[in-house]
């Protein structure tokens, strides 16, 4: 099982886009073959502060969604509302 943890920490004013963006890009991954999880949280403290949590059968199927055209679509855009890179961090179950 592989884990994602994706930050975005978007500029002022952009969670409406963000949002309507990311709605596209969840719906179309929960049907990716090995997607267990993927949710987008939202910072109760701070309403720019978002989080992807992602939960993977394999690496490879991980890898085929990096792949997919709807992330090589949506992500680089919700990149571009953002004050810095997004940050992502894979994770291996350890037990």
């Amino acid at each position: 099982m592989i884990r994602v943890i994706a930050t975005f920490q978007l500029q002022e004013d952009m969670i409406d886009v963000a949002k309507k963006i990311a709605e596209v890009l969840v719906s179309e991954t929960r049907n990716e073959d090995g997607c267990i999880q993927y949710d987008l949280l939202q910072d109760n403290k701070d309403e720019n502060h978002l989080v992807m949590i992602e939960h993977w059968e394999t690496q490879e199927k991980l890898d085929a969604h990096s792949a997919s055209e709807h992330f090589a679509k949506y992500v680089p855009m919700l990149a571009e509302l953002c004050v810095k890179a997004p940050e992502v961090v894979t994770y291996k179950n350890l037990f």
